[in-house]
């Protein structure tokens, strides 16, 4: 039920109003207020009951020694807070809601009634009637700050705060506080007065999607961040990597963290608001077209600064440090490696941290700084990836050392350890530290007269490769379909297709289509056309590709439809076609790598119990490759002819991409050899042609001329086009191999043992023709 006050509830009000505000001036002003606006006013009962129960106390603690002199911003916030501090002398929390509630709304309907209605020649009235929207009665809810900081820092309302320094954030409710509203309105405390820089702490607070508590304490502390730089920021110019500095250490300190550890975690600190602040400033001179640059001077730049593990290196004092191997090698224990033999990729000059501390023995340390500066086996990218394995090597040797006597760099007891330590793991990981750990003892074999016999004790495993795993054509429709119906979706979708539809259809790897550059097309004609890219096998050297013409359509239309991103881009990766925002930090755009691979596997598991086998993005390759093959052998091509179209040997293709099988896989396995790179030039044909030509190779086939066409005693029948077999001779050709795995094993002369094994393979590529030909034994 709602109603008005009654005529004795409005006399007794009136009567209090006399009774205890001092200030004749004030008190005829609030009497106009009342008579005006809440003697008219509808409340419902528990509003009406509150009102008329608290209204003396109300004008006691809040208007008793009120003048029209003070009312000011300053007076509204002392006010607010003596409803706040104020024991009401009640228990329950919703009754001493409604208490505090009612209070907020009388100081704020009085001050806005006074603003609205009166003309008073005050600095502090003038003030708060020009920026009237500040007068809400909304407060928030903060927890876990003592009253000092909740004064500055938790309130809508801090005493002694300037409203210059604040910023009103609506959040959608309109001014009338007699109105229900879902969201209600925040004061912001940006405790700054400079217009320019509150505009930028204002739009970088604006900017953010989801506003944490820490960031509005962050905000109100960036003054107090600018007072250890010698000259304090003005405009945007005036920030440098300098003033970062100094404003990240500020934001450290262990002190600050102490007092605000209750909204500190490690998804949020103040460091990563400094340092997402900073991608924001840059942003906004890009924006802006203003030519300044805070980096200057220094190796860090905004894709560096934007990286995840940024404030891991920063803060532990890992040093960046270009690669050059013409210079002294750097002092520092911890680098920030920039390579410099990586060519133009989404990756380029993606800095490569190395912990030297690791390694306690002095002298190894200072070694494996010089190794990884000077030597020049591997390109520097390939040995900062893989150096834990040599620091894991070093702190063993340190660890022996202190346990054992060792009067020489290594020795046959300490590599035997080692041997025995990697053994254990994995096949391939084995390797890679074999590898690296060969590599770097190698470097220092004359230095420190490292016998060759030591080195070699490390020795690779052989390790089986089964080829790819190449999507059979039932699953590469059904993926085609998902990813055709990911295009409807947005942009997003349209370029996760076009980069499946290039990676199914072309023999550019998904790294090389991720690489691709927005000026890739150099040559267009009617049907075809021709790009350059860099190659995974040719470093710094572009390579050129003939592409049919709907595969450069799709690249134009990449291009088309990633020009927002790439106007908005960093100068590190805004040559690259395939960018896009970021949709964890506003803004910010990247590469497309994780966008794709997470839609693939989406679409995998979405296809679950559908598909024929399991499959990462990279097989995508596998399925190419395994295409090519199938298709250019079943039309006759040579394999050198299938592998230009491929991009890469037969032997790299079965080794790694191609399914091997059935056949192949039991015909190596009795030969004992592989048959990739082998070409078959003879003919599988019907016995009852065979047997109409002349016999050669003591049965195993025929041939269709009446004589030699080559004139060499040591020519092999099999390499002749001539020759002609039949699955019938299986039997022969077993026999012929098992004949040659003897003579193989039993010769000592490496020459000839070369020219027996490339006799067996050629016999066992065509044993694998002739099981495939009948479908087994």
């Amino acid at each position: 039920m709602t109603r008005r006050l009654n005529s004795q509830e409005v006399l007794t009000i009136i009567q209090h109003i006399q009774n205890h505000i001092k200030d004749e001036k004030f008190m005829s002003l609030f009497l106009e207020f009342f008579e005006d606006d809440y003697s008219q006013r509808i409340f419902t009962e528990h509003e009406r009951k509150t009102f008329n129960r608290y209204f003396e106390k109300y004008l006691i603690a809040l208007f008793g020694d009120y003048t029209i002199e003070i009312i000011s911003w300053e007076q509204y916030c002392l006010s607010m807070k003596r409803i706040r501090v104020r024991s009401w002398d009640v228990t329950k929390s919703n009754e001493l809601n409604l208490i505090l509630r009612t209070a907020r709304k009388l100081l704020s309907d009085l001050y806005r009634y006074l603003v609205e209605n009166v003309h008073l020649n005050t600095i502090g009235f003038n003030k708060i009637k020009e920026n009237k929207e500040f007068l809400i009665w909304e407060e928030r809810k903060a927890i876990g700050l003592g009253e000092n900081l909740f004064n500055r820092l938790g309130t809508n309302f801090p005493p002694e705060s300037s409203i210059d320094q604040l910023h009103l954030d609506s959040g959608g409710q309109a001014l009338d506080s007699r109105k229900l509203h879902l969201s209600d309105p925040n004061i912001l405390n940006l405790n700054i007065s400079n217009a320019e820089i509150k505009n930028l702490l204002l739009g970088f607070y604006l900017s953010r999607k989801r506003k944490y508590p820490l960031l509005r304490q962050f905000l109100y502390l960036f003054r107090y961040s600018l007072m250890a730089v010698d000259k304090e920021p003005q405009s945007i110019t005036d920030f440098t990597f300098e003033v970062f500095k100094k404003q990240y250490r500020f934001y450290q300190n262990q002190r600050l963290k102490m007092v605000f550890r209750a909204f500190i975690d490690t998804s949020y600190t103040f460091s990563r608001f400094l340092v997402q602040f900073y991608l924001y400033l840059c942003k906004s001179l890009k924006e802006q077209n203003i030519q300044h640059n805070i980096f200057e001077g220094t190796l860090y730049n905004e894709n560096t600064l934007g990286k995840n593990n940024f404030t891991v290196y920063y803060e532990r004092g890992y040093k960046l440090i270009p690669y050059n191997p013409y210079e002294e090698v750097p002092i520092e224990n911890r680098w920030q490696l920039i390579p410099s033999d990586g060519w133009a990729n989404t990756s380029k000059n993606r800095p490569h941290g190395i912990d030297f501390l690791q390694i306690k023995d002095m002298t190894l340390r200072e070694d494996l700084k010089h190794y990884i500066w000077r030597q020049s086996s591997m390109s520097v990218t390939s040995v900062a990836r893989n150096i834990y394995t040599v620091i894991e090597f070093l702190c063993f040797i340190s660890s022996y050392k202190q346990l054992n006597e060792l009067n020489d760099y290594v020795d046959v007891d300490l590599m035997e350890q080692w041997n025995f330590y990697i053994g254990s793991k994995e096949i391939s990981t084995m390797n890679c530290y074999v590898k690296n750990c060969r590599a770097y003892l190698r470097f220092y074999k004359d230095k420190y007269d490292i016998p060759q016999l030591l080195i070699d004790m490390l020795k690779q495993k052989p390790q089986d490769y089964n080829g790819g795993n190449p999507l059979t054509k039932h699953d590469v429709d059904l993926f085609s379909k998902k990813f055709q119906e990911q295009r409807s979706r947005g942009i997003t979708g349209e370029l996760c297709y076009i980069i499946f539809n290039l990676a199914v259809t072309t023999k550019l790897r998904l790294g090389e289509i991720f690489n691709l550059e927005r000026d890739c097309i150099v040559e267009k004609y009617e049907q075809a056309g021709v790009i350059q890219y860099h190659s995974k096998v040719t470093g710094n050297q572009k390579v050129k590709a003939t592409l049919v013409i709907e595969k450069i359509n799709l690249i134009e239309k990449s291009i088309r439809l990633t020009e927002d991103a790439h106007s908005k881009a960093s100068e590190d990766i805004k040559q690259f076609i395939f960018v896009k925002e970021d949709f964890q930090k506003k803004d910010r755009i990247i590469d497309f790598i994780w966008q794709f691979w997470n839609s693939f596997t989406k679409i995998q598991k979405e296809l679950e119990g559908q598909l024929n086998g399991k499959y990462c993005s990279y097989d995508l390759r596998s399925t190419f490759i395994d295409n090519i093959y199938s298709e250019g052998i079943n039309d006759g091509l040579s394999t050198s002819v299938i592998a230009e179209m491929a991009g890469n040997s037969a032997r790299t293709a079965l080794k790694h991409y191609r399914k091997r099988t059935e056949a192949q896989e039991y015909a190596e396995m009795f030969a004992g050899v592989t048959v990739s790179g082998v070409d078959v030039y003879g003919n599988i044909s019907e016995e009852k042609d065979v047997e109409k030509l002349n016999p050669v190779e003591d049965g195993l086939g025929g041939c269709n001329q009446k004589g030699c066409v080559i004139d060499d005693e040591q020519y092999e029948c099999l390499i002749c086009p001539h020759f002609a077999t039949t699955a019938n001779r299986i039997p022969l050709f077993k026999k012929r191999i098992t004949r040659l795995k003897t003579l193989k094993e039993s010769t000592l002369n490496s020459q000839e043992r070369n020219l027996i094994d490339a006799q067996l393979k050629l016999y066992t590529a065509y044993y694998v023709k002739l099981i495939e030909k009948i479908g087994g034994e």
